[in-house]
C-alpha cells in the first residue's frame, strides 16, 4: 500500500478536532479565562447553593448538553475540565471529584454518534443512523448518571473523598 493509499483512509477532520480541544484546553487553564467562565457562569447561576451532590448533577448534565454542540469526548473533557476544576476551587468542593466526574461523564455521553471516536467509527459504516443511537444513548447515559452519583455518594466517602 502507498502512502496515497493509506492516507485517503484516515479522517483528518478527527484529528485537527482533537487537537484544537487540547489547544483549548491549555489556553483556558493557562490564561485564567477557565476560572473566568466559571465565576460567571457556573456562579453565577447559584449552583454551590444546592446540595453537593444536586450540584454536581446538574453539571453533569450540562456537560451531556454541551456534549451535543462539542463533538469529541476529548475536545469535551479538555475544554470543560478546566472550567469545572476553576468552579470546585471556588465555591471550596472537592476538585479531584469534580474532574473525575466531568472526565467519566464525557466519556460516557453516548446521546449522538459524535459522542466518542468509536460510536463516529461505527457509525461511518452506514448501518445505524442518529435516531437508532439516541433511542439507545439517551438511556445509557442517565443510568451512567445515576450510577455515577452513587459512586460519589456512597463509594467515594469510603476512600476518604468527600465532595463538599
Amino acid at each position: 500500500m502507498k502512502w496515497k493509499e493509506a492516507e485517503s483512509y484516515v479522517s483528518w477532520g478527527i484529528w485537527i478536532l482533537m487537537v484544537a480541544g487540547m489547544t483549548l484546553g491549555t489556553l483556558l487553564f493557562k490564561t485564567k479565562a477557565a476560572l473566568w467562565i466559571a465565576k460567571t457562569t457556573l456562579v453565577a447561576l447559584g449552583i454551590q447553593y444546592l446540595p453537593a451532590i444536586v450540584g454536581l448533577l446538574l453539571l453533569v448534565w450540562f456537560l451531556h448538553i454541551m456534549h451535543m454542540g462539542i463533538s469529541s469526548a476529548m475536545a469535551m473533557t479538555t475544554t470543560i475540565v478546566p472550567i469545572y476544576l476553576a468552579f470546585a476551587q471556588t465555591v471550596g468542593w472537592n476538585p479531584v471529584i469534580v474532574g473525575l466526574s466531568a472526565v467519566l461523564s464525557a466519556n460516557m455521553g453516548l446521546i449522538l454518534p459524535i459522542s466518542t471516536i468509536t460510536a463516529l467509527q461505527a457509525y461511518g459504516t452506514g448501518y445505524y443512523n442518529q435516531f437508532d443511537q439516541m433511542k439507545i444513548g439517551i438511556p445509557l447515559t442517565l443510568v451512567f448518571d445515576l450510577i455515577l452519583v452513587m459512586v460519589i455518594y456512597f463509594y467515594f466517602p469510603l476512600l476518604g473523598l468527600r465532595l463538599s
